[in-house]
């Protein structure tokens, strides 16, 4: 394709591509990254620009596109330096010098024509045109899609830069510290993200873990509470904490345990009915209803700790807890617990109490030998048999305990098959609604 006065600036040796002329918007972008590259003794960075569209300057499409590329960290800092410099000029002090200053003062354009050739020492751009050619830095790969004198680049280590500009930086890992990453030859998305939820699982995380690095990195976040992050990175980030081993504790610490949340259970019964509604209990009825917390909380511990809960020392919690809220009544050898204030116990109203007392102290026990009941898991080959076995044999007490109930004392009746259905089908629906349908019986 004929290129009759058209002029490559980026020296292109190009011969079937089309020369695009610049237009004022894409020359005055060419301009700005040949200022940044200048600034930063990057690639490239002796490239003559035309200072206006002359109609006659222009670029190779791959050219343009390998020109153009370059990193964000390059940009915002030379743009934060721009801003530096005039919010100091504007002030009357001293323009602050850019970060590469002795190769700043050559950034000026020169108006001189654009020639066939470039002055000695410019760099050849693009030598061959591969479609396939990849950018994968600011500095696009010479040795893909350049040709030419090749210039002395130095690599600016991210690593020797100053903390906060890496954490301003669009495009640094909070995690790993990288711009790009890539897994196997699929390179990693880099995601952006302004969530609060998020970065406070972070803190969580690394408190955790004790990651003083992480959590100075979000303290220097500031205002700007934007994170940057490869999802690799993060999910192996969580796992670390997922991962880290629970720390043994003592009998001691497990002993505190259990006392406290049994404690927690009986000062809230306590609170809601006696001072709340009024209502009177003895002292030995609370000490069943702590066992019966124990057992509901912690029945694999309840040999343990059962004994350890008597009269004495749930009077003297108790006292401590609630102090002038309540007041210790005794009558006929038994200590009552009830509310402070006038309250009057006769003899009819306390044998009243006791017979309610004594059959929520069945209840408990009732539901104590139902829970202790063990299951046995039905085969993976059903029979007829073992669906009428059932997972689980009732207990004699709750059977002797509901024939008392349901049948009386009469010898007739108790030997009777109608009371014997009636008790088997009222115990096997307490063991189905006590275990929450949990254990299949006959």
């Amino acid at each position: 394709m004929a290129t009759s006065g058209k002029k490559c600036v980026f020296n292109c040796s190009m011969i079937s591509e089309k020369i695009i002329i610049f237009e004022e918007d894409k020359l005055k972008k060419c301009q700005h990254i040949s200022k940044v590259r200048v600034a930063f003794d990057l690639k490239y960075s002796d490239i003559v620009l035309p200072e206006i569209v002359d109609g006659v300057s222009g670029y190779h499409r791959l050219g343009y596109k390998a020109f153009t590329s370059i990193q964000n960290k390059y940009l915002d800092k030379y743009n934060e330096s721009n801003q530096l410099e005039v919010a100091k000029s504007s002030q009357g002090h001293t323009s602050i010098e850019a970060s590469a200053s002795p190769q700043a003062e050559h950034s000026a354009v020169s108006n001189q024509s654009i020639g066939d050739d470039f002055p000695q020492g410019s760099t050849s751009i693009i030598s061959q045109c591969d479609n396939s050619a990849e950018e994968n830095d600011d500095n696009v790969r010479s040795s893909d899609i350049f040709s030419g004198s090749q210039l002395s680049h130095e690599q600016l280590d991210v690593e020797r830069q100053p903390e906060n500009l890496k954490l301003k930086n669009a495009g640094i890992c909070l995690f790993c510290n990288q711009a790009r990453k890539k897994q196997g030859q699929k390179a990693l998305l880099l995601i952006r993200s302004e969530s609060e939820i998020l970065i406070e699982k972070i803190v969580t995380n690394a408190t955790a873990l004790n990651d003083n690095e992480t959590l100075s990195k979000i303290d220097r976040l500031g205002d700007n509470r934007v994170v940057y992050y490869h999802n690799t990175c993060k999910l192996m980030y969580f796992k670390k904490h997922i991962a880290a081993p629970e720390p043994k504790q003592s009998d001691w610490h497990i002993a505190r345990n259990v006392h406290e949340l049994v404690d927690n259970e009986l000062y809230s019964f306590i609170a809601e009915n006696t001072i709340g509604k009024k209502q009177c209990y003895s002292l030995k009825f609370l000490v069943q209803y702590a066992k019966s917390a124990l057992y509901k909380l912690f029945s694999e511990k309840y040999d343990s700790f059962g004994p350890l809960i008597t009269s004495t020392k749930l009077l003297q919690k108790i006292e401590k807890k609630f102090a002038k809220q309540l007041q210790i009544i005794e009558l006929h050898d038994r200590k009552i617990i009830a509310p402070s204030g006038k309250c009057i116990i006769s003899a009819e109203t306390f044998s009243k109490f006791e017979d309610t007392e004594t059959l929520q102290r069945a209840a408990y026990v009732l539901r104590k030998k139902i829970m202790a009941i063990k299951k046995d898991p039905l085969p993976q080959q059903l029979t007829a048999e073992d669906l009428i076995k059932g997972e689980c044999k009732i207990p004699n007490d709750i059977v002797q305990f509901l024939t008392s109930l349901i049948c009386g004392n009469d010898p007739r009746t108790v030997k009777s098959s109608n009371c014997s259905r009636k008790v088997n089908s009222i115990a096997q629906d307490l063991v189905y609604a006590i275990h929450n349908g949990k254990i299949k019986t006959s």
